[in-house]
C-alpha cells in the first residue's frame, strides 16, 4: 500500500467522531476517460474554510490521455480527477494541502 493511501485511511480516520462520517465523508470511483476520481467532504472539519488548493498539472488538463490531474477545493468539498496512472500522485497532493493547513 503506498504511503499516501494509508496517510488517507488514516486521515478519513482521524475524522470519524461517531456524527462526522455520518453526513460526510470520502468517495473515490473511476472515469470513463479512463482515470479517477476523487470527492473528499471537509464540512465540520478544521479544514473547511482553508483555501489555496488549485492544481492543474500535465499536458491533457482537459482530461485526455493518462498524465494529467485536476484538484480544487471548492466550498467545504475538494473535488480531484486524474489520469489512471496518477492516483497516487493526487492523493499525494490532497495530503500535502491538509498538512500545509495545520
Amino acid at each position: 500500500m503506498s504511503d499516501n493511501l494509508q496517510w488517507l485511511q488514516n486521515f478519513y480516520a482521524s475524522l470519524c467522531d461517531g456524527l462526522w462520517e455520518h453526513g460526510y465523508g470520502c468517495n473515490l470511483d473511476t472515469l470513463d476517460n479512463p482515470g479517477w476520481k476523487f470527492i473528499f467532504e471537509l464540512n465540520g472539519t478544521p479544514f473547511e474554510k482553508a483555501s489555496g488548493l488549485d492544481v492543474r498539472l500535465g499536458e491533457h488538463v482537459d482530461v485526455e490521455g493518462p498524465d494529467w490531474i485536476i484538484l480544487e477545493k471548492g466550498d467545504h468539498v475538494v473535488h480531484g480527477v486524474c489520469g489512471p496512472t496518477k492516483l497516487d500522485e493526487m492523493l499525494g497532493l490532497f495530503r500535502a494541502w491538509i498538512e500545509k493547513q495545520i
